[in-house]
């Protein structure tokens, strides 16, 4: 049922693990297929986002993506933007 919406949608457990995610978001973050399925732990993707470069433009992004327990201060689901380095902004 995700793999027909248009948007990505990712799915992180509280342990950081990704539960969800459908090949939109792995299309929209340009991930090899390794990274791209359920099991593998964010931060390996974070790390792979931050060697190819795409937090330079805004270092604190990956820093508080990284932090335990990301969230807004309501406890929502975060919301932000992020442009890539290929002018793609993602929310």
């Amino acid at each position: 049922a995700i793999e027909n919406v248009p948007q990505g949608i990712m799915l992180l457990a509280p342990d950081g693990q990704v539960r969800v995610m459908n090949r939109r978001v792995a299309a929209l973050l340009d991930l090899p297929p390794s990274l791209a399925q359920p099991g593998i732990a964010a931060a390996e993707i974070l790390g792979f986002q931050r060697r190819r470069g795409e937090f330079d433009g805004d270092p604190a992004l990956a820093e508080r993506a990284a932090a335990p327990g990301f969230a807004s201060p309501e406890g929502a689901p975060p919301s932000y933007e992020y442009p890539r380095r290929d002018g793609t902004v993602l929310e």
